[in-house]
């Protein structure tokens, strides 16, 4: 009888070990020691940051209408393309030329990059996160040179221009009008490679660009702005216009030369605007020279022995300023002259890499290069038929040919935008596949009269341009589900990845929406929870839209959406502790995406907004029993006490705190979205078993950022999901 008690006895004493872990709170004799005594530590793996960006143009004023991109890794690759990633954070200069970006930043994000999508205020740039305080990074491009003495138009109605041979035993046959040959050796120009001492200041700048008032030909042009959005429109990064299914757009018959039609002829300038992918070690744009060419329309000029200007030499936009704006001259077989005849149709050649690089010594980095200019390799035609012979040098087939210049024109600007690609277009080369996305020298042409393109594509492109930008933030949310109790501090009771995404206007960003993705790993707990989020700083008078897969609590202060009563339903009504357990038979899930459209908000309301005031939490066996992170006020339905029990705060201003240093719900952020998903303790595990780096990071030690990466938790404490069934 004794042995049965006994038994008996045992029984509910692991009865009652066992609810006060996953149910039912019991008095504890003694409570654990208090990891840290601070009342501020908010257990926050993220931090919002105050970052303000200047937008200088070339001529030193500040630009208002500027983008900016703000990342946690380097959106480019190693060869200076754009990567198909997000940033977390996007937006505009104001009028004064400044944009104060409110960001939220995982803790262990040390280095922001940032980057603008339009040319003229220079390349990618780091931003070091300072631990406090608000910094400052300032955008500004190359500014234009001037010709010694000379800021304004005083000069001479009538200029005579020099005809130069650039490297003239070569046979591609390229001229210059930039004076130099005053200062050459053997007949060439100053500024080649075979000339050791630079000429000063009659023509180019030091880079290569053209000084501005030379001749009366070249000027500069303050604001690029529009027409730099416009081009990254026409010809964004890694866009997919040019395929394999619209090749045609690229063929001979659909040639975008410029054609003057006037009786009178037509004077014609060109504005360089920049590259769409530039960043500071994008070789592939770099020193790229671009020339133009003219020919009588119904021709089609040969590609060695046309006469091919340079326009500008040094198209690196390090180098050469996004406004630089020169005329273009007519040969007319003995003089340059600056009106073209009517029938004359202008095409474009770029010369890769032709201003410095591989063939250039180390002391003479910016002059021409003979290499490059003497071989044809080098050169791609706006005209198809030109380039045949191009790709069969390059082993790919000559027919069909393909134009590698594209011409859109612009009506509200009443010119015509170019983008070039460096590649050969439609191939493959060394492994790597032509991006075609036109983009690799962009300029802005003008005339007087307007001259269009020989032919207008512009209606025959869908309109791919994302209108919107998505800035994103993810992570997980790891809950214990029986606050005001401590319970067993595993942080599995309620496990959920999130991602959230702002999605912006990029013309003008404005928050235009909220989109919200979850996806539930883990029910450790045997209540029943269920899950919802506030956003406190939305008002329910901004909200346009939701989603129907959400409950909306119109009834409460702020707003409230509730994305599950019961995190099961996601497991398909699956009982029981699920994915907790190593071993056992891993359940998965299916992920729910909310978003809530919004109102029209200023740029200022936009900015202030950040993913780190989002507050996400668990009801447990009912709406009102509410717990949420670490000082994050429960919403009007809470109808829990604070002070009680394990919990310490006074529900004033403090919220879910615990008289040992434990949290009830943690947010673990990733650096970036390609990041794994948190790896939480095992059923039963208290944390700091499975991540004994909590311990010392929730002690006082919080720049320890990497606690809950899975190479500093204990392997065999942790649950590991079976290959192949990751979420």
């Amino acid at each position: 009888m004794k042995s049965l008690i006994a038994f008996i006895g045992s029984i509910i004493l692991l009865l009652f070990s066992s609810c006060e872990q996953k149910g039912v709170y019991v008095e504890k004799e003694e409570p654990k020691p208090p990891l840290t005594e601070e009342n501020d530590f908010t257990f926050q793996t993220k931090t919002d940051k105050t970052v303000e960006v200047i937008a200088i143009n070339g001529k030193g004023n500040y630009a208002a209408g500027v983008p900016f991109y703000f990342y946690t890794e380097t959106p480019y690759t190693d060869e200076g393309d754009l990567k198909d990633i997000s940033p977390i954070f996007y937006g505009i200069t104001g009028e004064n030329g400044i944009l104060t970006a409110n960001i939220t930043v995982p803790d262990a994000v040390k280095i922001l990059y940032i980057r603008t999508d339009i040319a003229g205020f220079g390349g990618m740039q780091t931003y070091q996160v300072p631990e406090e305080g608000t910094g400052t990074v300032t955008f500004r491009g190359p500014s234009p040179s001037f010709i010694s003495g000379t800021r304004s138009s005083n000069l001479k109605a009538e200029e005579e221009f020099p005809s130069i041979a650039i490297f003239p035993e070569t046979v591609n046959n390229v001229y210059t009008f930039y004076e130099g040959a005053t200062d050459s050796y053997n007949g060439l120009p100053a500024y080649t490679t075979q000339n050791p001492k630079p000429a000063e200041n009659t023509s180019l700048d030091t880079n290569g660009s053209p000084l501005v008032n030379y001749k009366g030909i070249v000027s500069f042009v303050d604001d690029m702005v529009s027409v730099n959005k416009k081009a990254d429109e026409l010809f964004p990064e890694l866009n997919v216009s040019f395929k394999e299914e619209n090749k045609y757009l690229l063929e001979e018959k659909n040639n975008t030369d410029l054609v003057v039609t006037s009786a009178n002829g037509a004077e014609i300038w060109a504005t360089y605007i920049g590259d769409g992918g530039f960043s500071l070690k994008n070789e592939n744009v770099s020193y790229n020279t671009l020339c133009y060419f003219h020919y009588p329309a119904g021709t089609i000029p040969d590609a060695s022995t046309i006469r091919k200007n340079i326009l500008f030499p040094n198209t690196d936009p390090e180098c050469t300023p996004s406004g630089i704006r020169v005329q273009l001259l007519y040969w007319d077989g003995n003089k340059y002259t600056k009106v073209f005849p009517k029938g004359t149709k202008i095409g474009w050649c770029m010369i890769q890499n032709g201003y410095g690089k591989e063939s250039n010594m180390a002391q003479h980095p910016n002059r021409f290069s003979e290499w490059r200019m003497k071989i044809l390799e080098s050169y791609r035609y706006s005209l198809a038929p030109m380039n045949k012979e191009i790709r069969a040098i390059k082993g790919f087939p000559s027919e069909p040919s393909y134009n590698q210049f594209v011409g859109r024109f612009v009506e509200e600007l009443n010119g015509t935008i170019y983008g070039a690609e460096n590649r050969v277009t439609m191939s493959k080369e060394n492994g790597k596949i032509s991006d075609d996305d036109f983009n690799d020298i962009l300029f802005f042409t003008t005339s007087n009269p307007v001259v269009k393109p020989n032919t207008d594509i512009n209606d025959n492109f869908e309109d791919t341009n994302n209108k919107d930008v998505i800035s994103e933030l993810c992570g997980t949310l790891a809950f214990e589900d029986m606050h005001p109790s401590i319970g067993d501090y595993d942080h599995n009771d309620v496990v959920i990845d999130y991602k959230y995404n702002l999605i912006k206007s990029k013309e003008t960003a404005q928050l235009n929406a909220i989109q919200l993705d979850f996806l539930v790993r883990g029910a450790g707990g045997m209540r029943t929870s269920g899950f919802g989020i506030e956003l406190p700083q939305i008002n329910k008078s901004d909200i346009a839209n939701i989603s129907e897969n959400v409950i909306y609590e119109s009834d409460c202060s702020k707003p409230v959406f509730i994305i599950y009563n019961n995190i099961r339903e996601v497991f398909g009504g699956t009982s029981g502790i699920i994915n907790t357990y190593p071993g056992t038979p891993h359940i998965p899930s299916s992920p729910k995406t909310v978003r809530i459209d919004l109102k029209t908000l200023s740029a200022e309301e936009s900015n202030s907004i950040t993913v780190l005031a989002f507050n996400p939490f668990i009801f447990v066996d009912n709406r009102g029993n509410e717990t949420h992170l670490i000082d994050y006020k429960p919403t009007t339905k809470n109808t829990k006490k604070f002070g009680t029990m394990d919990d310490k705060s006074d529900g004033v201003s403090t919220f879910y705190r615990s008289n040992n240093g434990f949290a009830w719900a943690l947010d673990i952020t990733k650096a970036n979205s390609s990041a794994e998903s948190w790896y939480y303790p095992k059923e039963g595990t208290n944390i700091t078993e499975a991540y004994p780096g909590y311990t010392n990071w929730a002690s006082g030690n919080h720049t320890n950022t990497s606690w809950f990466d899975r190479a500093n938790g204990i392997e065999e404490n942790l649950y590991i999901p079976p290959k192949n069934t990751e979420e």
